[in-house]
């Protein structure tokens, strides 16, 4: 079953979020070009089909078999294989790329330690890898979904036990941007207040997600409906990649590399 962690970002209210996701996308682009690339928790796809327009291969996978399955349906490309896999279980022999991507995945994890040292051993020695996740100065809230999240520091610290070379970039949003996920975290918070008993404490997990996806949705379905314009491409251009001032980007994103530099 789909959820709010993985979605074809085909209603309304995930046109920002599916936005801020494609400008990552568009960032990791150029250095695909050309390229063996393994995508680790592809999703629904959409990075995948972005990054096979260049590359010379792409190899997605993603632990979700419905999610793989909407991929082979809605992905036909001949430079693309998708696969069914758990991000913790992979063998680097099998992942051996010259680009590794992972975006919004390394929060989920509840060994991330391990999980880089897959990566840097699956990434040729003048490969790449780019891994991106939340960052937790301006996470929306509590995410049941997410094991961990990291501030910059804290990213670049886990990923350097791994590779020599970590160079770490923001997506930034515009004023617009900036205000919706600020409204939108609000709104969230004020939502979690409810639950005074904290029942998602001790709640089944499995419970907790679908009433996460529920709610956060409907908070994204009230924050749209007062935005003068709803199509994706509306926000296209809110949402940028850039070096610096870390700590009020809505996502980390570090370069990740073998040689001396991670550019």
């Amino acid at each position: 079953m789909l959820s709010g962690e993985r979605t074809s970002y085909e209603t309304r209210a995930w046109t920002p979020t599916a936005a801020q996701h494609r400008t990552a996308y568009r960032f990791v682009r150029p250095f695909a070009a050309g390229r063996r690339v393994v995508e680790i928790g592809c999703g629904m796809g959409f990075g995948a089909k972005l990054l096979s327009e260049v590359a010379a291969e792409v190899l997605a996978i993603d632990s979700s078999a419905s999610a793989i399955a909407a991929v082979r349906q809605s992905l036909d490309a001949a430079n693309v294989t998708v696969r069914v896999g758990d991000a913790m279980t992979l063998s680097p022999d099998d992942m051996r790329c010259d680009l590794l991507v992972a975006l919004q995945v390394i929060e989920h994890l509840p060994a991330p330690e391990t999980f880089a040292a897959m990566a840097a051993e699956a990434t040729r020695p003048r490969g790449l890898c780019i891994l991106s996740t939340p960052n937790a100065l301006l996470s929306v809230g509590e995410n049941p979904y997410h094991v961990r999240e990291y501030t910059a520091p804290e990213f670049e610290a886990l990923l350097s036990n791994s590779f020599p070379s970590v160079h770490l970039y923001g997506v930034h949003g515009s004023h617009r941007a900036r205000s919706y996920h600020a409204r939108r975290r609000r709104l969230t918070r004020s939502l979690l207040r409810v639950d005074v008993f904290g029942l998602r404490r001790i709640l089944p997990r499995a419970v907790t997600r679908r009433v996460a996806d529920v709610l956060g949705l409907a908070v994204k379905l009230c924050l749209i409906r007062r935005e003068p314009q709803t199509e994706a491409t509306d926000w296209e251009g809110e949402y940028t990649v850039a070096e610096g001032n870390l700590d009020e980007a809505l996502d980390l994103l570090a370069v990740c590399s073998h040689a001396g530099s991670g550019q």
